[in-house]
């Protein structure tokens, strides 16, 4: 399989990670792009103890935490807000049915109200379907902290879109 195929076919997840991490659009891209440097740097190095994805998105977990760590936090948090405030979420309603769009919007809305952790979890179980053993080698977590950082998540999400 050529490298080539390898990043069209990850970078939309891999950049999705990252983003969740930095909060930054062009940050994020810079960072995907090393992360598939680092991959292929380091191809040979990847033992087939779990899938290729898993192992993946865990190199793109630690570069975005380290990168997110040299950056300072004030330039990261003026950018987020300045990327999200282009999008307009209408004020709450007495309407009783959402049509499709609107969902979307409320759970886009509730899932950047998420703090960071909370946010990068149900992305990586719900959007990018990994497996909860999956997300325990991404973030370097034990089964039963995962199950419960997912529970935990789900119910804050939950009480955002009630």
């Amino acid at each position: 399989m050529s490298f080539s195929i390898l990043i069209d076919r990850y970078s939309s997840f891999v950049f999705q990670i990252v983003i969740k991490i930095t909060g930054n659009r062009e940050f994020a891209e810079e960072i995907t792009q090393d992360v598939f440097l680092k991959v292929y740097k380091n191809l040979h190095k990847f033992q087939f103890k779990s899938k290729f994805s898993t192992w993946l998105y865990r190199v793109a977990y630690t570069t975005a935490i380290s990168a997110n760590r040299k950056v300072p936090k004030l330039f990261l948090v003026e950018d987020f807000e300045k990327h999200y405030s282009n999008e307009i979420y209408e004020e709450e309603t007495e309407v009783e049915w959402l049509d499709k769009g609107q969902l979307n919007m409320a759970f886009k809305k509730a899932l950047s109200d998420l703090d960071e952790a909370d946010n990068l979890i149900i992305t990586l179980y719900y959007l990018n379907e990994q497996s909860i053993d999956d997300i325990c080698t991404i973030l370097n977590l034990r089964n039963s902290a995962v199950k419960t950082r997912l529970h935990r998540a789900r119910t804050r999400l939950k009480k955002l879109l009630i």
